[in-house]
């Protein structure tokens, strides 16, 4: 009896065991397929990854500036939020230039990455807690089953260049797809060599790299925006993504040009490849032929304040030439608003004309000037105004004893008090270069417009904008 009691006992205990090793199979079965899946999902979403720094050669002062990697990560972020917001603003002008080129932003992205995420690692780690023998055998079936991860990877090498008395600083960026495709690659050098600031003796490695953090994150984030983040509407073929990506990559490097003046040369580069490419894909397009025509004035303008006249006046009649293919192609298009496309045009092209320093071209643009329109429908449009204001301001220079600098401010004044961005004061007054040829009566002329600011500017109609602009050069000029 003690033995079939005994017999009975492990049988039971048998049962329980294989019971529980069933059980624990299954649970470890469901965790499995759970990370399986969970992983699926992860490689599909796509991800963003700045690497870690990379000092050349070795150098101690570059391996130290490499600790600087989150706030690369950091830099890049705010710019790819900046860019997104950006384009987000111009939706409006692509869908009116052509309805299947609307944009249409992805939020798929969450954060930038130092790493990507490794799904097969994390899945074999996992299984090895379950069977550590028999781990590794699944590594190359889970390589087959899961899909590839999707995303961006960006490798920024930190490198130094001249003589040990003059090190200029320098970033090589190279943009690759997670499987390695690449996308798209860069260099990056300080306009000088870092000189010593009085009192405080040579700036550190690691400050020079951070004043060239700015420009290098927003290249990055102008391809990542433009390569992961943009795409037309639904149903749009590869032809017109595209499109889109060639002229956002020319529009939003232009807009780079502005930001970042001690590289508006390299950017424009990059604007002219782009909108290059964008011209063949769109021939019968106005706007990539504008935008590529205010590249070439910012390089003109760039060239111009580095001394260099004869390559900065070829640019300038490369923007005239641009302006007037632009014309063209509007005056061959039928729809209505037409009357003030065309102002804008002309007032760009007489602008560019007067900046090429060409005396042919400027003579011509003063006797066009003085048959310009004033369509209705752009007085309140303060970009179209304020690009009046830099056109009379050229023709200041080139014909000083007309009346056109009191012009100028008079179109200015108007624009100043349409525009919502209280920065475009400070850049009017100090920073545009167009304006130059009016700059001793700015800080007068903007001051007592100032001042008689009693409400918000944009609420004012255009009889009252106009009675504060008129006082305004009144007191300038010492009118009552």
């Amino acid at each position: 009896m003690l033995y079939l009691a005994i017999g009975s006992l492990q049988s039971i205990a048998n049962s329980t065991t294989s019971a529980v090793i069933a059980l624990l199979s299954l649970i470890a079965v469901i965790v499995l397929s759970y990370g399986l899946i969970r992983a699926v999902v992860m490689n599909r979403r796509t991800q963003i990854v700045v690497a870690d720094l990379v000092a050349a050669g070795g150098s101690a002062e570059l391996a130290e500036a490499t600790m600087l990697s989150p706030v690369l990560r950091q830099c890049v972020e705010r710019h790819v939020n900046d860019q997104r917001e950006h384009i987000a603003r111009i939706e409006t002008i692509l869908s009116l230039a052509s309805l299947e080129l609307e944009p249409k932003l992805d939020d798929a992205v969450e954060r930038i990455q130092r790493a990507a995420n490794d799904s097969i690692a994390t899945l074999t780690a996992a299984l090895r807690v379950v069977a550590p023998e028999t781990a590794d055998r699944f590594l190359g079936l889970f390589s087959v089953i899961l899909p590839p991860p999707r995303g961006i990877l960006v490798n920024v090498m930190l490198l130094q260049r001249g003589t040990s008395v003059a090190l200029r600083a320098g970033a090589a960026v190279e943009i690759v797809r997670l499987d390695r495709r690449p996308l798209a690659s860069a260099a990056f050098w300080e306009t000088s060599p870092a000189l010593p600031v009085e009192g405080s003796g040579e700036p550190g490695t690691a400050d020079r790299f951070l004043s060239l953090f700015e420009p290098v994150a927003r290249w990055i984030a102008v391809r990542l925006v433009v390569a992961l983040m943009v795409s037309p509407r639904r149903h749009a073929t590869s032809r017109t993504r595209q499109k889109l990506r060639r002229l956002l990559a020319g529009g939003l490097f232009l807009a780079a040009m502005r930001d970042f003046p001690a590289n508006a040369l390299a950017f424009g580069e990059l604007a002219c490849i782009e909108l290059a490419q964008a011209r063949l894909l769109m021939p019968g397009m106005p706007l990539p032929v504008t935008t590529l025509a205010g590249v070439y004035e910012r390089m003109g303008w760039a060239r111009q304040l580095a001394g260099n006249s004869v390559e900065a006046s070829d640019d300038f009649r490369a923007a005239v030439s641009l302006w007037q293919n632009a014309e063209s192609l509007t005056r061959g298009d039928t729809q209505e608003g037409n009357k003030a496309k065309l102002a804008i045009l002309v007032d760009r092209r007489l602008k560019a004309q007067f900046e090429s320093d060409d005396p042919a071209l400027r003579i011509a643009a003063l006797a066009e000037l003085g048959s310009v329109t004033e369509p209705e429908a752009l007085l309140s449009n303060h970009v179209w105004l304020y690009n009046r204001s830099c056109l009379y301001a050229q023709a200041s220079k080139a014909d000083p004893h007309a009346d056109y600098q009191q012009q100028a401010l008079h179109w200015l004044g108007l624009a100043l008090l349409r525009a919502c961005e209280a920065s475009l004061w400070d850049y009017a007054e100090r920073h545009d270069p167009e304006l130059a040829p009016i700059r001793e009566f700015l800080t007068p002329f903007l001051a007592s417009l100032r001042s008689l600011i009693s409400y918000d500017p944009a609420e004012c109609s255009q009889a009252d904008a106009e009675e504060l602009v008129a006082r305004a050069l009144g007191s300038t000029y010492g009118r009552q």
